[in-house]
């Protein structure tokens, strides 16, 4: 079994990506910047509805595997699939981008493959609608727990919470990289899903080792108001970790330390803001790693989610090695 430096485990699924109007939100009651949760019969209707719509590998783990990949780790990912489609591109994307595959394969049509809807307005920003398909029906046998054992770091996120058996999945996954001295790396993907699944959280937060997250997340999570108090508290509760404020800026910390991250975008066009999260999340992972100097990691996360929102789409379109150099100067 290959070493691996990080391990996803979470949704595969296949991103919907288009430009939209209000008139598209209005007719699908959609709202902006926010998610709703659609049955199969809306995502066929809203999939006619966008004719010239561009299907691209997704989901917010798979995408930081992704950018790891990009910045030259070994990498695997983990999932479940039908074997659709949809399923089969989701698939081929690791095995072109030759990362670990390990997403378990049912033949369940009826169902489908997790499919998202990015629809994009002018201003760059995103709105979102998920058909959770065969997502909610991960459970632990589906996981390598070989894999798990054989990697530095095992990376999930809240999303995949919905399905029923996930919690189960990733306690069990998680004492399996602990029995092996490894890290578990939690996010807990966005404030609905706390509220929707506040004790899964909860627990999946207390047996992390890394925690990714935005300000509101760690308010709701453990009642830390500002940056400031995140800075002061989190680098004594967790190895090491970011939160982010969006245009307020960050802080990262590992090791008992923490830093401040400005948000400037340095001139850079924001064409599409979609995985620049997942992004800058690959940069803290990878800083961790190879045991970088906290200002480094810093540059380097923020330069990654700097290149995600420079073109569209939620995955690197090339290596993203030179930024590790970039990175080192810029934190000189």
């Amino acid at each position: 079994m290959t070493k691996f430096h990080v391990t996803g485990i979470g949704n595969a699924n296949i991103d919907i990506v288009d430009q939209i109007d209000q008139h598209f939100m209005d007719r699908f009651e959609m709202k902006k910047s926010h998610c709703v949760y659609i049955d199969q019969i809306r995502l066929h209707e809203m999939k006619t509805a966008l004719p010239q719509h561009t299907l691209i590998p997704g989901g917010a783990v798979a995408n930081t595997i992704h950018c790891l990949r990009a910045l030259g780790l070994d990498v695997s990912f983990q999932g479940i699939v039908v074997d659709d489609a949809e399923g089969r591109l989701f698939k081929q994307d690791l095995s072109t981008n030759k990362i670990g595959d390990f997403v378990h394969v049912v033949d369940d049509h009826d169902i489908g493959t997790t499919q998202i809807f990015c629809l994009i307005t002018d201003d760059g920003d995103r709105s979102f609608a998920s058909y959770d398909g065969i997502a909610r029906s991960l459970e632990f046998k589906h996981l390598n727990t070989t894999a798990i054992q054989h990697s530095s770091i095992t990376y999930f996120d809240g999303y995949t919470l919905y399905s029923p058996h996930a919690h189960d999945a990733f306690e069990q996954a998680s004492r399996i990289a602990h029995d092996h001295d490894n890290f578990i790396a939690f996010n807990p993907a966005d404030l609905s899903i706390i509220q929707t699944f506040p004790d899964q959280i909860k627990s999946l937060c207390d047996m992390s080792d890394i925690l990714l997250c935005n300000l509101t997340e760690a308010t709701a999570i453990y009642g830390f108001q500002t940056l400031d108090e995140c800075a002061e508290k989190l680098p004594h509760i967790k190895h090491a970790g970011a939160v982010t404020n969006g245009s307020h800026g960050a802080i990262i910390f590992h090791g008992g330390r923490s830093i401040f991250v400005n948000a400037e975008r340095k001139g850079t066009k924001v064409l599409d803001t979609n995985g620049a999260g997942d992004h800058f999340a690959a940069g803290i992972l990878y800083g961790v790693l190879n045991h970088l100097p906290l200002e480094q990691m810093a540059q380097l996360a923020h330069l990654c989610a700097l290149d995600c929102i420079g073109h569209a789409g939620a995955r690197p379109l090339t290596s993203l090695t030179h930024l590790i150099e970039q990175s080192k100067k810029v934190a000189a």
